[in-house]
């Protein structure tokens, strides 16, 4: 069975090392474009690949591990746990080089062969390229051996999503073998006879290879070898003296034992080389086989194991002469490398060490490769294959300090699995490493002992098993001992903190969270009070007297590198988002200022950007502060373009624009931040952030009056996109977007109805919170502009802002405009139960308006117009109408400007002035038209018996050509 020694990813990064010159001088010219399309990013891949950072000139590994000692302490270790990347980001920047790569310019061929030895992480970078519908120019080659391959492997489960999914299709070549027509033919060919002459010997070839090419040819040399198939220097020709039944009996039935035949006729250096070479990976360098060589004991005979191979110079001749036999290939990124020319032979080579040595062969490569991957060029796929080669013969290690090197070495490599996100192989790493540790570990081993526990952890907990992962957490803090820091156990607190949030756990992972914060010297009050309000009420105020940091000083602020001081801001992090789920708002804010104030302290952190835009939220919606809260917003946003790490950037630009920024500046002017989060979500592979970007800015298209055929195209072209990414919530609720604009445009039957061929609203996942809650602001929205105020006063009046209280600072405040405009109607159809609601939304929307949330002003006086024809002040109204129209027609919110030439025709209507009522419908009309809204328009004719007319010229339709 073939041993798994090699790194996750290995398909790839053997594939990177192995390119040949002309394709690293293609690449070299791509330098620029990948830079420039990936950023930082860059990074991610060379620290994945190191030969992709050598085929590009960005150098070889890029890890901080200095020269791969395992005697790191608990705070590198937590650093590296720093420096993890997520799956979706890691994928997103493979995609993202691919993208550069596969042009129309310089369309790729990407060829693996062997899958069936490919790891689980290479298959799922296969599945990921395989299955993107926007990676174009790509021609992908993979073959395998089918009778390798069972229906439970994840090769086929990969190959079965890749046809599901991939529209352009995919083929199936199968490869037959040879037929014994075919192999008559090779042979004649090959011995340059004629097929009837060679008619015996190729059915004695094809009785034991079946036609398969590789057998078949090694049968052939193994004749030659046995003096069957001799050279007649006489004749001139290549002869044979023996019957079929006589050829037969002397090829071996087993292709491995026939390559094995030829190994053993080869020089006893040779031999030596090649054995050892099967038990390090496929391709190897001639300086760490030389190293292997010097240091092991080969087992073969006294004679063998005295005679080695002293030099570079002549291990290269050796092994050129199995280039000579085909057994090897020579290439790769060196001269000096070398690789089996077929994985049987290495096989083959890999059979020689008979099954008694074996185990204390293995060990032997371990150690000796142990040794190299310690040393200063040494690389890490060494640490897995010498990590796998002494795992496997564990049980002969007894010696007490030779099983803490072992779990010292498992512990390296389980910490490389974790930063290439192969969780699962790591967890594996970590188990081999704790049952290498004595009985009495957390007495005798504890710095060891803790970190395998950090690791295993994490491990258990990326590869989804929280059960595991908490076990971990449990017995590694059971046996905390006194002088251990808090920040040495963190990396379980954080898991435990996170395991209970997700399981619903929320109060638990509230109280752990804090408790944790009390211990690192950061005590808060918890419990809901007046002293807890007055204390965020105080911190406010020592926010605004210490001024908010310009623009100069977050430029000249550091970024934090005391991995105690970074572990306690990120801490502080997570527990304002706890406290913010569980609504205590005060809690919250005083964490944030407390993370605000460390920041102007210390320097700046990952979420650094992200905290300050969320208190900024919270300071302009529930504190009222328009003049603190967008300034911390603009904060925010320039905080953000100082970091390096943008994975937090989409949320920091969300909040900042749309939650605050929007509501104090036109709206128009802020859609830019939904596209730069966007953007930013797809460079850094934050695709919740980047899809969350998309809902934003689908909704700000909406309020802000931009054409609904745009919208609709925009909304059409982005759910399958965002489906394609998993990102269904935020898939789900651009549908409510599109049905909307699908009812206005008149392409429904239904209305205020949001059912149609976007969506069904009696549907699940719609008919639930929190997603109903979208469904129903968008009903009052179309409630609103078709005038059914029945149904959206009823609407407002049993829900009423339960979406803006749910999740703060949504929709720009338009959303409450919307349950005014129903309720003003039915108080003006006589029902006064809606008077005082109404009155009440008008008042806070003069409080908002005062206090410069301008997308206001327009749809405030179209109210006050509503309540003046309430009160029925002609004078009033008249003024707030045409205010109304004005201000909305000039900002460009057409959509508010034809709504209040509507109301306002239907005022002038009911106080006998027709004629202006025509002109305004007519305004109205002309509005809702270039708005889009044809459903709208129809409606409005048939209601004012509106004929339109064609103009004779042009046979289009003129607004002047209505007629009342």
């Amino acid at each position: 069975q073939t041993l798994q020694t090699t790194a996750p990813f290995s398909a790839f990064s053997d594939l990177f090392d192995s390119i040949d010159l002309e394709t690293r001088n293609k690449l070299f010219l791509l330098k620029g474009n990948i830079a420039k399309a990936m950023g930082d990013d860059v990074s991610i891949l060379v620290r994945m690949f190191p030969g992709l950072g050598e085929l590009l000139g960005w150098g070889g590994n890029t890890s901080d591990d200095g020269e791969g000692s395992l005697d790191g302490s608990l705070r590198t270790l937590e650093l590296k746990q720093k420096q993890k990347i997520s799956r979706e980001r890691f994928m997103f920047a493979f995609l993202t080089f691919f993208r550069v790569l596969c042009t129309k310019e310089h369309p790729v061929l990407l060829f693996l062969d062997d899958l069936q030895r490919a790891d689980a992480p290479s298959l799922e970078l296969i599945q990921v390229l395989l299955t993107n519908q926007n990676l174009r120019y790509l021609f992908f080659f993979g073959a395998y051996r089918s009778n390798e391959v069972l229906e439970g492997d994840m090769l086929f489960k990969v190959m079965r999503t890749i046809h599901e999914m991939n529209s352009l299709g995919v083929e199936r070549l199968e490869l037959e073998q040879l037929s014994v027509e075919d192999v008559e033919e090779f042979i004649a060919d090959s011995l340059r006879l004629e097929r009837e002459d060679v008619r015996t010997l190729a059915q004695a070839v094809f009785t034991k290879t079946l036609g398969n090419p590789f057998f078949t040819r090694q049968a052939l040399e193994q004749l030659v070898r046995r003096n069957a198939l001799y050279y007649d220097k006489i004749m001139f020709c290549w002869s044979w003296n023996l019957d079929r039944l006589q050829l037969e009996e002397l090829i071996s039935d087993d292709i491995v034992d026939m390559v094995k035949h030829k190994i053993c006729h080869l020089s006893e250096e040779l031999q030596r080389a090649m054995i050892v070479a099967s038990y390090i990976k496929s391709s190897f360098d001639v300086k760490t086989l030389l190293d292997l060589l010097g240091a092991m004991v080969i087992p073969g005979g006294e004679e063998t194991t005295n005679r080695q191979v002293s030099s570079k110079k002549d291990l290269i001749a050796i092994l050129d002469e199995a280039v000579e036999e085909g057994l090897l290939v020579r290439g790769g990124k060196s001269a000096e490398e070398y690789s089996f020319s077929h994985d049987r032979i290495e096989e083959a080579a890999r059979s020689l060490v008979p099954e008694e040595d074996r185990s204390d062969f293995l060990r032997q490569v371990g150690l000796a490769l142990y040794q190299r991957a310690c040393s200063e060029d040494g690389e890490d796929w060494m640490f897995f294959t010498a990590a796998r080669h002494l795992n496997s013969t564990s049980s002969l290690t007894k010696d007490g300090e030779e099983r803490l090197n072992l779990a010292n070495l498992n512990l390296r490599t389980a910490e490389l699995s974790v930063e290439l996100l192969a969780f699962s192989a790591a967890a594996d790493f970590c188990k081999q490493g704790i049952c290498c540790l004595p009985d009495d570990m957390w007495k005798s081993q504890y710095k060891l002992a803790l970190p395998l526990y950090v690791v295993g952890a994490e491990a258990e907990y990326g590869a989804g098993n929280p059960q595991k992962a908490w076990q971990y957490c449990e017995e590694a803090l059971k046996e905390k001992q006194k002088n251990t820091s808090i920040f040495d156990v963190l990396p379980f607190y954080k898991i435990q903190v996170d395991i209970l949030a997700a399981t619903g756990g929320h109060k638990e992972s509230f109280r752990l969270c804090f408790h944790v914060l009390e211990e690192m010297g950061l005590k808060f009050p918890t419990q809901e009070s007046r002293a807890l309000k007055m204390r965020a009420w105080a911190a406010l105020k020592l926010v605004k007297a210490r001024g908010i940091p310009t623009e100069e000083g977050i430029n000249d602020m550091p970024e934090v590198t005391d991995p105690d001081i970074v572990d306690t801001m990120e801490f502080l992090q997570k527990a304002g988002s706890i406290a913010y789920r569980l609504e205590n708002v005060s809690l919250y804010v005083l964490v944030c200022c407390e993370s605000l104030h460390w920041m102007t302290k210390h320097g700046l952190v990952d979420s650094s950007a992200s905290i300050i835009s969320s208190l900024a939220n919270i300071l302009t919606h529930v504190y009222g502060d328009f003049d603190l809260g967008p300034k911390l917003a603009e904060l925010a946003i320039a905080v953000s373009s100082r970091l390096k790490q943008k994975f937090n950037e989409p949320r920091t630009l969300n909040t900042a624009g749309a939650l605050v920024l929007g509501w104090v500046r036109p709206l128009r002017t802020c859609m830019e931040y939904h596209m730069l989060a966007y953007k930013s979500g797809l460079v850094s592979g934050n695709l919740d952030g980047a899809s969350t970007s998309k809902m934003y800015y689908s909704w700000a298209l909406v309020y802000a009056g931009f054409p609904l055929a745009e919208i609709e195209a925009f909304c059409r072209a982005s759910v399958p996109e965002l489906r394609r990414t998993e990102s269904h919530y935020n898939a789900t609720l651009i549908c409510h977007v599109w049905q909307l604009c699908l009812n206005l445009m008149g392409h429904s039957e239904k209305t205020i109805v949001l059912t149609g061929k976007a969506m069904d609203e009696t549907q699940e996942p719609h008919s639930k919170p929190p997603l109903l809650y979208s469904v129903q602001v968008w009903q009052r929205f179309l409630c609103c502009f078709f005038g059914c105020w029945e149904e959206g006063a009823k609407n407002a009046f049993e829900n009423g802002d339960i979406l803006m209280q749910k999740f703060l600072g949504l929709m720009y405040g338009l959303e409450g405009f919307h349950r005014g405009m129903s309720l003003y109607g039915m108080a003006r159809e006589g029902d006064s139960r809606y008077n005082k609601p109404a009155q009440r939304i008008l008042k806070e929307m003069k409080d908002l308006v005062k206090k410069g949330c301008v997308n206001l002003e327009g749809p405030k006086r179209l109210l006050q117009g509503e309540q003046a024809a309430l009160s029925k002040n002609r004078k009033k109204a008249k003024v707030a109408f045409e205010d109304a129209i004005s201000i909305c027609r000039d900002r460009e919110f057409y959509h508010y400007a034809a709504l209040a030439s509507e109301r306002y025709a239907n005022y002038l209507m009911e106080t006998g002035d027709r004629e202006e009522a025509h002109r305004c419908i007519q305004n109205a009309i002309t509005w809702y038209r270039q708005w889009g809204a044809k459903a709208k328009v129809e409606l409005l004719q048939k209601e004012h018996n509106l004929v339109e007319k064609e103009n004779p010229a042009s046979g289009s339709c003129y607004d002047s050509s209505m007629t009342l």
